[in-house]
């Protein structure tokens, strides 16, 4: 089985539902802790959240203080979907510190086979093909899974800042692209 990122069409709809039903129904602390993009999706029709998600490509050009993002999701050649990320395409404001580069999930049912580290390494190419060579990738001190991921693709730890989340510290892990794309054993 072949897994690839690609962006969202108009015929995941029921694969993006069922996602999303499963991290509302999940335990998480946080639900929808990186991909928080994917909170919209059924507030609206699926059509208008596909535009948002286009439109954020190119967020700048009307809100200078965002940063353009892509979001992909990781998928097979039969169209099911096993996670979610978004790539920032440059860092902005809170996005230093908090945030990276990088939001990515796996759905609850698929977690634990390895399928994080996958996508990541993925993101990583299509962060080379932006020209971002360098990429911040960062999760919550408690967040083991995504720490154990990125460490996984040899981020290497920066610094422990502040989270959103009161009494809770952010791993900041630095990854570089080339070096590490380049030596063929990420995953």
């Amino acid at each position: 089985m072949e897994l690839f990122l690609r962006e969202l069409c108009i015929g995941d709809e029921d694969e993006i539902l069922d996602m999303v039903c499963e991290f509302e129904s999940c335990s998480d602390e946080i639900k929808f802790e990186g991909i928080s993009v994917l909170k919209g999706v059924t507030s609206e029709s699926y059509d208008d959240f596909l535009k948002k998600l286009e439109e954020s490509k190119h967020i700048e050009d009307t809100h200078p203080d965002y940063a353009n993002q892509t979001t992909y999701v990781l998928t097979d050649e039969i169209g099911h979907i096993y996670g979610m990320s978004c790539l920032r395409h440059c860092l902005k404001g809170d996005l230093i510190n908090i945030g990276g580069h990088v939001g990515y999930a796996i759905r609850p049912s698929e977690r634990g086979k390895g399928y994080g580290t996958i996508q990541l390494r993925l993101v990583l190419e299509k962060a080379l093909e932006l020209g971002i060579k360098e990429v911040l990738v960062t999760c919550r001190e408690n967040n083991i899974g995504s720490k154990l991921t990125m460490e996984k693709c040899v981020g290497h730890p920066d610094t422990l800042v502040d989270s959103r989340y009161p009494g809770i510290k952010e791993y900041r892990y630095w990854i570089d692209c080339e070096k590490e794309l380049g030596k063929g054993k990420i995953i």
